[in-house]
């Protein structure tokens, strides 16, 4: 099971893209002299570290749960499945595109819309909401929930998940929450 921390990583690293666009609005609206940038700490110097620390952040918590992280526990396919990719699209036009409207030269505007991040942080940890990730599903995995209200990360589609279920073919998978699996792999029923 995921840890508070481990899940506010989670959160943290689900504005990736975002992170990544404002720092390319941010490269474009500036005109960055490195030698000045570190001497002279601004608003704006203090954003783009910020940016890059978010950056590094969401890639190492990422890192460390799709590449790195073991499946620890051996599940059958219990229920049938259907997508929720919807969920993560509405997660996207809900939060991300207006944070876009940013002003990185505005205290006030960082703050109000850090503000808004915590919040919303607040929300997502609360209700174990760590499988609206943007970056999880631009690296190909899926979320489905169950016909029992369950949540399962996979690179498996729902055809393949329907065939383990009828061959009770087990999978390796990492319990993210009570009711949220990362399955990573599975294994073939011996004979």
């Amino acid at each position: 099971m995921l840890s508070i921390p481990k899940k506010w990583g989670l959160f943290v690293s689900s504005y990736l893209p975002l992170y990544v666009l404002l720092l390319i609005s941010f490269i474009f609206d500036v005109d960055i002299k490195l030698k000045n940038f570190f001497e002279n700490l601004s608003v704006e110097s203090m954003y783009a570290i910020g940016l890059i620390l978010l950056c590094l952040l969401s890639v190492v918590v990422l890192s460390r749960l799709i590449f790195f992280k073991k499946g620890n526990e051996r599940i059958s396919i219990p229920d049938s499945y259907k997508t929720t990719g919807d969920n993560v699209i509405s997660y996207v036009m809900t939060y991300v595109v207006p944070m876009l409207s940013l002003d990185f030269r505005s205290l006030d505007s960082i703050l109000i819309n850090l503000l808004l991040f915590i919040c919303i942080g607040v929300i997502y940890v609360s209700n174990n909401l760590v499988y609206l990730n943007p970056v999880i599903a631009l690296l190909g995995y899926h979320v489905y929930e169950s016909s029992s209200g369950k949540i399962i990360i996979t690179k498996l589609r729902i055809g393949q998940l329907e065939a383990l279920k009828k061959e009770s073919t087990k999978v390796m998978s990492y319990r993210m929450a009570d009711d949220i699996t990362f399955t990573k792999k599975y294994e073939k029923k011996s004979k």
